[in-house]
């Protein structure tokens, strides 16, 4: 039996705003200081999780016929998880400083600044 997209845009969807509202409730009202750490454990866990599905599954067809040299790695992969890594901390970092519903604001206006961005980069 196969699970309709709407299940796993839902289940997606509300993980989402779970791992949000957790995130503000450790780093802000428990004086958890280390948004890094917690960002280790959360790539940590979605690394584990991720390993499972594509062992045990055919969720992740393409894991299996992929072939990843070590130059893709180096300059492909790196770079965007490099930056990636960096966003999920500063993102984490502004939640003990800032409210949900602004930085949710902020993060809503992404699409507008790469749009003006692009613009003027050409």
């Amino acid at each position: 039996m196969a699970i309709s997209s709407w299940v796993y845009i839902s289940f997606w969807i509300t993980t989402s705003c779970v791992m949000i509202l957790f995130n503000k409730a450790v780093l802000d009202q428990l004086k958890f200081p280390f948004p890094m750490f917690l960002v280790f454990w959360h790539m940590t866990l979605a690394t584990v999780l991720t390993q499972i599905l594509s062992r045990t599954t055919n969720m992740l067809p393409g894991v299996k016929e992929g072939k990843v040299t070590g130059e893709v790695i180096t300059n492909q992969i790196f770079p965007v998880s490099a930056l990636f890594a960096i966003s999920l901390v500063l993102n984490n970092k502004a939640y003990i400083y800032l409210s949900v519903s602004y930085i949710q604001m902020l993060k809503a206006f992404t699409p507008v600044a790469v749009l003006i961005f692009s613009f003027f980069a050409g």
